[in-house]
């Protein structure tokens, strides 16, 4: 279908009279337009600054990408020893410094792959020729190949330090870099292989620092902020809430219209919070996040498609569908650690964009940027949820207050308390078929939150915008791949009290679940296989997507399914990012006390060329899970003050008692990689809920399921 929303978001930027979506700061009818995030692709420029060779014989790759367990660390890894011929386990891996590299765009959106790894594998091939000219040049004869050992390199059958080239250290000139075929023709000896990264060896077993929390500094103190019910209060009135023994341990401070405690003991801070009673916040809700979304789902403000013509005395199909606000949830709550000294601050954190942060604590700490050095650590988890965070701002200035290095760390109530989250958001489909049973007619009107113009980072005035130029985010899979002759697809952004932002494939899985159970719905009420009809309406050009849908239907026996009333199958595709592909199966058991219980799930995913195998499966396994989680659990209680839901025992998520058998297969690794990422929830949700349908003989219209 023709996608007709052709403002993207850097158009709105110049539109609006700025050069780019990376400048800082601009005043407009005086308005300050904070730090926005740097949207470059990698450019070779930047490129030979992540890879050298050291005088030490140490292959150092600085790598422009977060690691926050989706596994692009060993995918990297083994593209660099792939391009220079060496063991992936001798390369110092240094995840990202902001001293260390230019402005990287954030680790989101499933790109690292597609635009970072082609570069990265020409610059390591470009780099291993490097080598071999520089050795041929020291031999004073042609040398046509090497084997690097550790610090040691074999030419001809004779070992020799590395380092005895390397001197000068070796890097590759930008204009020197050659464009190597990025495919799986070039798959020789690690690529496309099992491998576990060294460093796992540290997660597991707590032997050095890798996250944060690790991260300790001699005279470090530690901190927590307070929420903002406590801005209205003095520090004298606080204080006579804490006894003279915590006041002794315990300092409050005030910094920029917040309040934090700060001590050199974590058991402090925790018995202050319980004085101060931070930790029973409860109260009764004043309403859903769902009334924000009422009114007609018609004539709305941004059209996606306009084709043809969409009017009908009455369609085959009317549904209205609601999805439920949700939380990031990390394992990992942020943190991080500042040390203020000599007029500089040196910061560890765990975030998705150093660029981003180092921009905003540039303005908000009014410093310059070489006086700002900010190092990544691994990241327990981030899901669009650590993009924006003012955690190390915060942490600085309490440093510089001090004195002293501060760890400022979120506890999980804080995660749901301070952070951005998933707006809900709710559609309706109508559709009619034509008299060969095919869809004629498709209309599409729904409303969320903002994603994309988050209400975390970005002022009203801002997001007054999105009445002109629409959340792109809100929009992402709203468009189906497949082909019908009238169409009308629009939505509306809706601004709601409480900040949310970017999450998990943003719109993806909403969309696609909306539309995939209204393909599944008119399937099944019309007597026509699910498949089929399917295949049917999946024009030429995303034949890959047919190709999916039709193995995933093959693995799974879909012709030969046995189904009664206690077992079902339910089937749905899609395409994610309009670049990958995929198709889910899944059997449920409908069980006695009412509920569900998910049997197997049969899952096909194209995704191009795949680096690391094992760890896209085992990012397939995660989203399988999420899409399970976001059928039966996962929902956000939220009114019109505040976050009501604020621990694990009242957001739940799929535990390993839902894990299903699954079955997993990946195909099309002849195509270009286009990222992973969470390309299995435009089919696994639907999948699901297909199956729930036809043991209740009721279409699923809500997520999760309970609401």
């Amino acid at each position: 279908m023709k996608n007709t929303l052709t403002l993207s978001r850097r158009s709105f930027i110049r539109k609006m009279g700025w050069a780019s979506a990376g400048i800082t700061a601009v005043s407009l009818t005086g308005c300050s337009l904070p730090p926005l995030p740097y949207r470059g692709n990698p450019t070779a420029s930047e490129a030979v600054f992540w890879l050298s060779l050291r005088e030490t014989g140490e292959v150092e790759f600085i790598s422009p990408r977060t690691e926050m367990g989706q596994g692009i660390a060993a995918g990297l890894r083994l593209v660099v020893a792939e391009g220079l011929g060496i063991d992936p386990d001798i390369i110092t891996y240094i995840h990202p410094r902001s001293d260390r590299s230019f402005p990287v765009k954030a680790t989101v959106g499933s790109e690292s792959v597609m635009h970072y790894a082609p570069i990265i594998s020409s610059l390591a091939h470009t780099m291993r020729g490097a080598l071999l000219k520089r050795i041929s040049e020291q031999e004073g004869r042609e040398v046509v190949d090497f084997r690097i050992h550790g610090t040691e390199i074999e030419i001809e059958k004779v070992r020799k330090p590395l380092a005895v080239y390397l001197t000068p250290p070796l890097f590759v000139d930008e204009n020197d870099i050659a464009d190597v075929p990025f495919n799986i023709e070039q798959t020789n000896r690690y690529l496309g292989k099992r491998y576990v990264e060294p460093e796992i060896k540290d997660v597991v077993k707590a032997s050095s620092p890798v996250f944060v929390d690790d991260v300790y500094l001699p005279k470090m103190l530690v901190a927590r902020k307070l929420p903002p019910a406590f801005s209205e209060m003095t520090i004298e009135e606080l204080g006579q809430h804490l006894p003279d023994y915590l006041k002794k341990e315990v300092e409050l401070v005030l910094e920029e219209k917040t309040f934090f405690l700060v001590s050199e003991r974590r058991a402090a801070i925790e018995k202050a919070m319980e004085k101060l009673g931070v930790l029973d916040q409860s109260s009764e809700a004043e309403g859903t996040s769902t009334d924000y979304l009422a009114g007609k789902l018609s004539n709305l403000e941004h059209s996606l498609v306009d084709e043809g013509s969409v009017k009908a005395r009455d369609y085959d199909l009317d549904l209205e569908f609601q999805v439920s606000a949700a939380a990031h949830a990390p394992m990992e709550p942020r943190a991080a650690v500042a040390k203020y000294e000599a007029e500089k601050v040196e910061i560890w954190t765990a975030n998705q964009d150093i660029t981003l942060t180092r921009k905003y604590m540039v303005k908000a700490l009014e410093m310059d940027e070489d006086e700002i050095l900010i190092h990544q650590m691994r990241m327990g988890g981030g899901f669009g949820g650590k993009v924006f965070s003012e955690i190390e701002t915060e942490a600085a200035r309490l440093s510089r207050r001090f004195g002293r290095p501060v760890k400022l760390q979120w506890t999980r109530e804080d995660e749901f308390r301070y952070g951005y989250h998933r707006p809900p958001s709710r559609h309706r489909i109508r559709a009619s078929l034509d008299a060969d049973g095919k869809i004629e007619k498709w209309v599409h009107g729904f409303k969320s939150g903002h994603v994309i113009f988050s209400s975390a980072f970005l002022p009203t005035w801002i997001q007054s915008f999105t009445d002109l130029v629409s959340d792109k985010g809100v929009a992402r899979g709203a468009v189906p791949a497949y082909r019908f002759k009238n169409a009308s697809i629009e939505f509306e952004d809706v601004r709601f009290p409480l900040p949310t932002g970017p999450w998990r494939g943003l719109g993806a899985l909403p969309n696609n679940w909306a539309i995939e159970t209204a393909i599944n719905t008119l399937a099944d009420k019309t007597g026509q296989d699910p498949v089929e009809f399917r295949l049917k309406h999946i024009p030429s050009e995303h034949q890959r997507l047919a190709d999916v849908t039709s193995r995933v239907a093959s693995m799974a026996g879909w012709d030969k399914k046995q189904e009664n009333s206690k077992i079902a199958y339910g089937i749905a595709c899609g395409i994610y990012k309009e670049m990958s592909y995929s198709a889910t199966i899944a059997k449920v058991e409908k069980i006695s006390d009412g509920g569900f219980k998910i049997l197997k799930l049969w899952t096909v995913h194209d995704c191009g060329f795949v680096l690391h195998p094992e760890g896209v499966t085992a990012q397939i396994e995660g989203n399988l899970m999420w899409c399970i989680g976001s059928v039966f659990y996962e929902k956000l209680n939220w009114g019109s003050d505040r976050v009501y839901t604020e621990n694990f025992d009242d957001y739940i998520w799929a535990g390993f008692a839902d894990v299903p058998s699954m079955d997993i297969e990946m195909m099309g690794f002849e195509n270009a990689p286009t990222g992973a990422g969470e390309t299995a929830i435009v089919s696994g949700t639907a999948a699901i809920t297909h199956a729930i349908s036809k043991l209740t003989g009721a279409v699923v219209t809500k997520l999760p399921i309970a609401s």
